[in-house]
């Protein structure tokens, strides 16, 4: 049987677009989640405000990255590429001046305070507008690289 042999062209070529791509997928990630939460937590926040006696509550929702996802109080969104180890987690939570919420949101029975839930339900309502913010940022991203 006679040997074959392959010539691939452009294989340097090739190597650099790849290596670009890892370069651009580096810090993307983490960007896509923040950008993806950005509507949950202005809807969370419009939620949180009918509730305030000073307003604080609303005024601390915020985005952060989060890799401890068991931390505090909040909605996660939790961005993982396909074939790759990189995971990027954006928390939306109110700060921890405002531990408060978390007793607004599920109540307490104790002193017979009813949830008035302003995470979930902002949670729910743009969650599928969130993976189609972070889809859309990473393919923006791939699409630089790859043209």
């Amino acid at each position: 049987m006679a040997g074959r042999s392959v010539v691939v062209l452009g294989m340097p070529e090739l190597e650099a677009k790849l290596r670009e791509l890892g370069d651009a997928v580096t810090g993307v990630l983490d960007r896509a989640v923040l950008a993806g939460a950005e509507p949950i937590a202005a809807e969370a926040a419009r939620r949180a405000f009918p509730m305030r006696r000073t307003g604080q509550l609303a005024e601390d929702i915020r985005v952060v990255l989060d890799n401890d996802p068991g931390d505090e109080m909040g909605m996660g969104l939790l961005g993982r590429l396909a074939g790759a180890r990189t995971t990027a987690i954006a928390r939306v939570s109110p700060a921890r001046r405002s531990f408060y919420g978390f007793f607004v949101e599920h109540g307490v029975s104790m002193w017979d305070i009813p949830a008035r839930p302003f995470m979930r339900p902002a949670y729910d309502l743009y969650r599928d507008m969130a993976v189609r913010i972070v889809r859309d940022y990473i393919a923006d991203a791939v699409r630089r690289v790859c043209p």
